[in-house]
């Protein structure tokens, strides 16, 4: 990509928002090499599960980047078949961090590229990374996805009038991997409530025989990064896969983060957020049928 695309695509990114920075650069036509960011380098990559001696919750700064699957998670992908779950789909939680324009659909729409060895996995899971999930919307909180009035009432037609987003997810997707990345979207002295809706979403997925992936997230606007430790504690309790995005954008300047509100994302931390999340994906569809 010539420098001037690239110096237009920051003016664009900056002129109508990080939510819609994707989208707009698919509208310019670009392809972002991977050159530029993170694929290449080695994260340190162990099981997270306390039933296997690794760090506690407490010091989830540590964990690594892309987690191998334990034991647990690898038997929960697979029995899946066993729930009459689609391998090939996953489905999203999270806000406009993870829509479709602003998360993998760019790799399958040829915003930006991806090595030759993540092809196996793009195409695996193609349909999923280009398909809107009813869980995965701006504004949405942990709280939204468990509440009715964000499924039909939000124009989902597909959901019954009492359904919750969640459930009407899984039901109409079928997904054996649910990707949750929550957290941005909080409110001051809600922690322990935030906990409580993410441990009754992982219920709700386990419940459906779905394995469900969670992620740390990179700012701090609680400042004292108790939603980063409350995600920690679940996916250490369940056993679960945690992709740490905080640890994958640490060396980039700022800490990956836009000032001066330190809240979402630069366009280079986005990029280091999607390969991540599409190394994780390639470790998940090495042991799905």
């Amino acid at each position: 990509m010539h420098s001037t695309d690239f110096k237009r695509d920051i003016l664009l990114f900056l002129s109508f928002g990080l939510c819609n920075f994707v989208f707009i650069l698919g509208m310019t036509g670009n392809q972002i090499s991977p050159g530029l960011f993170l694929f290449g380098e080695t994260y340190p990559s162990t099981s997270i599960s306390g039933l296997e001696g690794n760090p506690p919750p407490e010091r989830w700064q540590t964990w690594p980047v892309v987690p191998e699957l334990s034991d647990h998670a690898k038997e929960i992908l697979h029995t899946a078949s066993e729930y009459h779950l689609d391998p090939h789909a996953f489905s999203r939680v999270g806000d406009c961090q993870f829509t479709t324009e602003t998360f993998l659909a760019g790799y399958v729409k040829g915003v930006y590229l991806a090595p030759e060895e993540m092809h196996e996995t793009l195409h695996f899971f193609k349909e999923s990374m280009a398909r809107d999930s009813i869980t995965a919307a701006n504004g949405l909180g942990i709280n939204s996805i468990l509440n009715p009035m964000f499924g039909r009432c939000k124009g989902h037609i597909q959901c019954s009038s009492e359904e919750i987003p969640l459930d009407c997810e899984l039901r109409t997707r079928k997904p054996a991997v649910v990707l949750v990345a929550m957290g941005t979207n909080w409110k001051p002295n809600m922690e322990l409530t935030f906990e409580e809706n993410l441990r009754a979403v992982v219920n709700k997925i386990l419940a459906c025989g779905a394995l469900p992936v969670l992620a740390t997230k990179a700012d701090n606007i609680e400042e004292d990064w108790k939603l980063n430790l409350a995600i920690a504690k679940v996916a250490y309790d369940y056993d679960l896969p945690l992709v740490n995005v905080w640890r994958a954008v640490q060396p980039l300047p700022n800490h990956g983060l836009s000032a001066p509100a330190d809240e979402y994302l630069t366009a280079e931390a986005w990029m280091v957020r999607n390969e991540v999340w599409l190394k994780t994906l390639n470790v998940l569809r090495k042991e799905l049928p």
